[in-house]
């Protein structure tokens, strides 16, 4: 959710380099979330094709 309000916050302040940083970020922070134990209940046989 943070990060929605940070994405909203820089397009509202027409913050370009702001909001490309947030943006290039995002898939890493997302990724390190679902690697983290108990995020999903999986066998890791599909967990390449959910995050890619």
């Amino acid at each position: 959710m943070k990060e929605h309000e940070a994405i909203l916050n820089a397009l509202q302040r027409r913050d370009g380099a702001g909001l490309s940083h947030i943006l290039r970020a995002r898939p890493r922070h997302k990724r390190e979330e679902v690697l983290q134990p108990g995020f999903a209940e999986t066998d890791g046989s599909d967990l390449a094709l959910r995050i890619a």
